[in-house]
């Protein structure tokens, strides 16, 4: 089969990039990390661009995972510009190695809220996703190749184990989505949950969170000059026993801070002042 690691997507210099998904039982966040699998991540940011995730089955439902991702082989929409002409379905993408999500995991074992692709071999991953709801401890998720965790849950794990699960884990086959897509889910399984729509939040970074408070330089100054004096306190005591110097320090000290504090107090509030 055909593979690549070459996608449109783009994901610039953030660390991590939020995706927010609208699901029939309620929305979640996803965090996706680039460092610890960069095809997977890649791949999946350039699907939500191309608004691949949206009005998705969420077709398999078990004790410890969610997976969707299976659509109809001929389904409109933007995302088919990612297929390669003369082909009918995506290209797979290469496997990304073991990681241990940045001190977070270990490698080669899921945790509850992490994302990784669903696949059957070596560099078989394309669009079908996996959630871990429940990471049991008989299941020896994350062991395969492919099954390198890309993104974490970061709000809404309650709302993946609401996902309706009465259909099993083979309940619905997907050879029939390939083939007769989301009319034929909603006529013989109309209890499936959906995901909606997935949305990158490019403005998260900012969004919620007040502009960081910069000290104008007349309180650096005073800082800079605090610290350079706390350092000369610090030489003169060495002449003292410990004991002594730590009084001496903190009755040295306690004016200086209250003094500090009360500065800052005042400067904040001229601060706030001109900004309304």
């Amino acid at each position: 089969h055909e593979r690549t690691n070459h996608f449109s997507g783009t994901m610039g210099d953030d660390p991590t990039v939020l995706v927010r998904c609208e699901s029939t039982k309620g929305p979640i966040t996803v965090e996706v990390h680039p460092a610890w699998a960069p095809h997977g991540a890649k791949r999946f940011l350039d699907l939500v661009e191309h608004e691949y995730y949206s009005d998705i089955a969420l077709f398999r439902v078990n004790p410890w995972i969610v997976q969707f991702g299976a659509v109809e082989l001929e389904r409109p929409g933007r995302w088919r510009s990612m297929i390669p002409d003369g082909r009918h379905h995506l290209p797979t993408i290469l496997d990304d190695g073991p990681t241990d999500c940045g001190g977070r995991c270990t490698p080669r074992s899921l945790f509850d809220g992490a994302l990784s692709y669903a696949g059957g071999g070596l560099d078989s991953r394309s669009a079908q996703i996996f959630i871990v709801h429940h990471r049991g401890k008989s299941q020896p998720l994350g062991e395969s190749p492919w099954e390198v965790p890309f993104a974490n849950v970061t709000h809404g794990l309650d709302i993946v184990r609401q996902w309706f699960k009465g259909y099993g884990d083979f309940g619905v086959d997907q050879r029939k989505i390939f083939a007769r897509g989301n009319g034929w889910l909603r006529q013989d399984f109309p209890e499936l949950d959906y995901i909606v729509a997935c949305k990158i939040e490019k403005d998260t970074l900012q969004r919620g969170r007040r502009p960081a408070f910069v000290a104008p330089p007349q309180l650096r100054a005073a800082s800079a000059s605090t610290l350079n004096g706390i350092r000369d306190m610090g030489s003169a005591l060495e002449e003292f026993g410990r004991p002594a110097r730590v009084m001496l320090l903190i009755c040295m000290l306690v004016p200086i801070v209250a003094a500090l504090q009360r500065m800052r107090r005042q400067t904040v509030f001229r601060y706030k002042s001109r900004e309304q």
